[in-house]
């Protein structure tokens, strides 16, 4: 199976988390349980951080095809990027939710 970037975007602040995986569904859904792991040595990060804080619900998930051209890092918790919407960050080649074995169709939202 391909590799597929996740995005995770905080809705109040637009501040994002992206990395990539074969199971994008499955990985970018762990981090909402792990920011509630203490034993976790990321446990104190920004971003578990503002799980706790903000709740699941407070964040939006999306998948892509390429790393999205706003993001200047992965798998790090980042600033909003400056002069983008919320519906604009999610707009970058987003994709179907994946379903496994199923082909990516790519196209903008």
């Amino acid at each position: 199976m391909n590799m597929i970037y996740y995005i995770i975007i905080n809705k109040s602040t637009c501040e994002y988390f992206v990395n990539k995986s074969s199971h994008p569904e499955r990985s970018a859904h762990h981090h909402f349980t792990r920011a509630y792991n203490k034993d976790r040595k990321d446990y104190d990060s920004e971003f578990y951080a503002a799980i706790r804080n903000e709740g699941k619900e407070n964040f939006d998930i999306s998948f892509s095809l390429e790393m999205p051209s706003y993001a200047t890092s992965r798998a790090h918790y980042m600033p909003a990027p400056e002069g983008l919407t919320i519906e604009q960050m999610r707009g970058h080649y987003v994709i179907e939710k994946p379903v496994k074995g199923q082909k990516m169709k790519r196209g903008k939202k």
